[in-house]
């Protein structure tokens, strides 16, 4: 379950009572602290996901970013959390090769 938003794209998952992970969101890029939209954002996953079973769609060809996050789809309830964040206006498509999510297709 989700234990903490960090941000609009991130995440803290706790897999156990002892092990908790950050997951970045892949393929999207929401405003950063002091950015336009930053406070809606982070309250948009916040409603969404705080306290939320979910389960990940870890990239496989990339599984980590450089601060050591995972890179993965957020699902709560079946819904693509990353995917209704483009299609909601909070967050913006933002596709990095190597990936095995063609974000591309999360744009109206």
């Amino acid at each position: 379950y989700v234990k903490n938003v960090v941000d609009g794209d991130t995440v803290d998952v706790s897999f156990n009572i002892c092990w908790i992970q950050r997951v970045r969101l892949v393929g999207i890029d929401a405003p950063e602290i002091g950015e336009e939209g930053y406070e809606e954002t982070k309250e948009f996953v916040n409603e969404t996901c705080m306290w939320e079973e979910v389960k990940l769609d870890v990239d496989d060809m990339k599984q980590y970013d450089s601060y050591y996050r995972i890179l993965a789809v957020v699902y709560v309830n079946e819904t693509n959390v990353n995917e209704k964040m483009v299609s909601e206006g909070y967050a913006e498509v933002m596709y990095i090769p190597p990936s095995e999510f063609d974000c591309r297709e999360w744009q109206i």
